[in-house]
């Protein structure tokens, strides 16, 4: 490319239209799992249980753990900043979070979100 620009080239699995290369000034390279999810992308690394649904992740700025509960809710974020806790509804909804400093309650009209309250 002229004019100064960059050229950037994507690579995809042979099998599939998973993204498996990043090429150009940098190359990065991008790790998946099984089931196509994101294992590994240069910077950050992800582990996901057996649903396929994500339980931690690596990056720069520290280790991300998540919680699931038996529904396949989140229900729980530690960071290395603080917790979040999340809560739900009997028809599943989140309906808030808290962090224990501050929190959000979720409002609905008719199961559509309309508004988010901060406290």
């Amino acid at each position: 490319m002229g004019n100064g620009g960059t050229n950037t080239q994507y690579s995809y699995g042979s099998t599939s239209n998973q993204l498996t290369q990043v090429s150009g000034s940098q190359v990065n390279t991008i790790q998946s799992d099984a089931n196509g999810s994101i294992t590994n992308n240069v910077n950050n690394q992800f582990a996901y249980d057996a649903r396929g649904r994500m339980v931690s992740a690596q990056t720069a700025i520290g280790s991300v753990q998540y919680k699931i509960n038996a529904l396949g809710q989140r229900v729980l974020k530690v960071t290395p900043t603080g917790t979040t806790v999340f809560n739900y509804d009997q028809g599943g909804k989140l309906i808030g979070e808290s962090t224990g400093t501050k929190g959000a309650d979720y409002i609905y009209l008719n199961d559509i979100p309309v508004a988010v309250a901060q406290h």
